[in-house]
């Protein structure tokens, strides 16, 4: 939790059940409770990229299978985090990556990244 400023803001709305969370507390309870619904959970980095205004794009492709319902899922998928005297003071998820390279000004024909 110390790459997280005391008053960060996690923005999760994009995600089924999400929600918005608020400073370090916030941003744990919504991991306990994203991590908790898995039994089986997998991040895969697909690359990082920073944006000339200081944001940075994690694109990710994240798979896993349901604890309650056995489903797999796989989704190709991005965080956009802001960043101040190095630590991440606002993140917000997309479950589309498009809707996150969008966000940053950008789209898929802007950059190349492993898939």
């Amino acid at each position: 939790m110390e790459g997280y400023d005391p008053a960060v803001e996690l923005d999760q709305t994009r995600f089924p059940d999400g929600g918005t969370y608020k400073g370090r507390e916030g941003v744990r309870r919504f991991y306990e409770k994203w991590f908790g619904a898995w039994e089986e959970f997998r991040v895969e980095s697909q690359g990082v990229l920073e944006v000339p205004d200081g944001r940075v794009v994690s694109l990710i492709r994240v798979s896993g299978r349901g604890k309650e319902s056995g489903v797999e899922v796989t989704m190709e998928a991005a965080d956009v985090f802001t960043l101040r005297d190095g630590k991440v003071i606002q993140m917000t998820g997309y479950p589309i990556r498009t809707e996150a390279l969008e966000s940053v000004g950008l789209s898929e024909q802007d950059v190349h990244f492993d898939s």
